[in-house]
């Protein structure tokens, strides 16, 4: 939790934000702590003209349908800086979390329940997030919820730019507290989302539950630098070199050498990282976010190449 904080603190997507929504979709059952719905209370009376929206889910289906009116809603709006909060319980099969693939709710208003998956919500949350041209915030009220981190995929765009969740087990009473504090700053002291989030951590029993955070653009460019830096590295291309000399041997052509190799494989990522970051980050739909997040990957990768 430090190290994420720390790394927070430096990504440009902390500041504070003129969020225009939140929009809490409440997938608890009727006998339950309905956390949704108090935080939506709680906040209402804070301040009445506060635009926050509860909309009550009773199947996973339900929870589809608004993310889908929300992107709709989004594609006919000016204002495009939302939160999308879900409240729901956390799934994981072992019940330990490390293995946590979605989140559980009522199967319909008479009872049961189902499971929706990060791997189901991947599409929706990514249409959303083009919807509001790269500034979806997604919060997870539920356990385990960081694990929202697996709707993130190398083949396509990203599905919200800021995630917020708990990497742990969480009580609902404490739940509450947390969000309440979060959105009481962030929505109406105009405070940072880091500030935000430190304070709404504090509401937490923190010998036992961890609020989560992370911004998808430092993570994009960490992993960016992470990706040159193993490039740079011959032994790590090693396995590379050794398939290009078999093949080339193969053919009756001789192989490059070993130096010659590494120099020209090196020359191939600043290319390589600005293909990745084209997809993530939706160059084709969204021109303006080749400069909007301070980096591409062309600049990323000579940056790293400079400092060998």
């Amino acid at each position: 939790m430090d190290e994420a904080k720390r790394k927070a603190e430096k990504s440009p997507y902390t500041a504070s934000l003129k969020i225009h929504q939140l929009v809490v979709l409440e997938w608890l059952r009727h006998d339950e702590h309905r956390t949704g719905t108090n935080l939506v209370k709680k906040l209402r009376a804070s301040k009445a003209n506060l635009p926050v929206t509860c909309i009550d889910c009773w199947s996973r289906q339900d929870v589809l349908d608004c993310i889908e009116k929300l992107t709709d809603d989004m594609s006919e709006s000016d204002a495009k800086v939302p939160i999308l909060h879900i409240e729901a319980h956390g799934f994981s099969p072992n019940g330990d979390g490390e293995s946590a693939i979605g989140i559980v709710g009522p199967k319909s208003q008479a009872g049961g329940e189902e499971i929706l998956l990060w791997s189901d919500l991947a599409a929706p949350l990514r249409k959303l997030n083009l919807a509001t041209a790269f500034n979806l915030l997604f919060v997870g009220a539920a356990c385990w919820s960081d694990s929202s981190i697996y709707t993130v995929t190398a083949s396509d765009f990203l599905p919200f730019m800021l995630a917020i969740g708990f990497s742990t087990t969480v009580y609902s009473n404490t739940l509450e507290l947390a969000m309440v504090e979060l959105y009481e700053n962030l929505l109406i002291k105009s405070h940072s989302i880091q500030s935000s989030l430190n304070l709404a951590h504090e509401k937490l029993d923190t010998t036992s539950e961890k609020l989560a955070w992370f911004s998808l653009p430092l993570m994009i460019k960490n992993a960016a630098l992470a990706a040159v830096n193993l490039t740079k590295d011959p032994s790590a291309n090693e396995d590379r070199y050794q398939h290009m000399v078999a093949e080339l041997t193969a053919a009756g052509v001789a192989p490059l050498a070993r130096d010659e190799f590494h120099r020209r494989h090196l020359t191939h990522a600043p290319a390589a990282i600005e293909k990745i970051l084209s997809v993530l980050l939706a160059y084709d739909l969204l021109p303006a976010n080749r400069t909007r997040f301070g980096f591409d990957g062309k600049r990323l990768a000579m940056e790293a190449l400079d400092k060998q």
